[in-house]
């Protein structure tokens, strides 16, 4: 019914649709689908899955599929899409940096807490340092301090990261605020422009520190309100937070909490890192 060099009709689309969902396609009905697909991402991944099941090309749906991935929660992933990702590597394809984002998202929390096996660390070594050479680097990335030690000094890093139009300028507006002081400073500055509509600003905070912001976003047009929230200090409880900005928190929290024997011990641990790493 729908030949693959027939032109864009929306209303040919949603009969595709239609069909791919109740089950009744053939590779026509794909090959539409996959030059002019722009559905939803379940609709994608269902749509990948059928074509991929005709052993038909379909790496540009991949690419799109990956870009709606980077924007959604870890949950809703599909483990299969980034099988597929790393099986066009080992055949050495070329992949976007879309695509390699989203799996090293994808595999970040597996990365945090060493469950990755030796040959998915091997693959995620390589991706992070191709990244590395572009200039691109995502908050999520500190949860490879377990697969490659040059990451260990973004684990007492908090970030604040945006996701809007990559040709928007983007401004965070915000206020520090410290625990054992009333002076606080407005400040404005622009974010960050990291990768797809992405942007990222970073701050150091020990204990007792918060930053209150929001984010605008401007067009060209218009300047409008995007979000607000406060950052704060937290804990990690991975096996990358072994730095000295861990300890020197704890430290913090140990002496607002008046637990001497618990400062002296931390202190003499601190001293030992120090001592170990200089």
């Amino acid at each position: 019914m729908a030949r693959n060099d027939k032109a864009y009709d929306p209303d040919m689309v949603k009969i595709c649709q239609g069909i791919l969902a109740n089950g009744k396609y053939d590779e026509d009905i794909l090959a539409y689908l996959l030059k002019y697909e722009s559905g939803t991402l379940a609709e994608k991944r269902e749509l990948w899955r059928a074509a991929d099941s005709f052993e038909m090309d379909v790496r540009a749906l991949l690419d799109h599929t990956m870009l709606q991935i980077l924007f959604i929660r870890q949950e809703e992933m599909d483990i299969r899409v980034f099988e597929r990702v790393a099986y066009f590597y080992k055949l050495r394809e070329e992949m976007l940096p879309i695509c390699i984002l989203a799996y090293l998202k994808a595999k970040a929390p597996l990365a945090a807490t060493r469950k990755l096996s030796e040959e998915e660390i091997q693959l995620c070594r390589e991706l992070l340092s191709q990244m590395r050479d572009m200039g691109i680097f995502l908050p999520y990335f500190a949860d490879y301090a377990t697969v490659d030690a040059s990451y260990r000094i973004y684990s007492g890093i908090s970030f604040i990261e945006h996701h809007g139009h990559a040709d928007s300028r983007v401004v965070l507006h915000y206020v520090y605020e410290q625990a054992d002081t009333e002076t606080r400073e407005y400040c404005k500055e622009e974010m960050q422009h990291v990768f797809g509509g992405i942007y990222v600003k970073s701050f150091l905070l020990f204990f007792g520190e918060r930053v209150h912001y929001y984010i605008t976003e401007e067009d060209g047009r218009q300047e409008k309100l995007t979000h607000s929230s406060i950052l704060e200090y937290r804990e990690r409880s991975d096996a990358a937070a072994e730095d000295r900005f861990t300890a020197l928190n704890n430290l913090a929290l140990a002496r607002d909490m008046n637990d001497d024997a618990t400062f002296l011990k931390l202190s003499e641990e601190y001293d030992r890192q120090v001592y170990l790493t200089d």
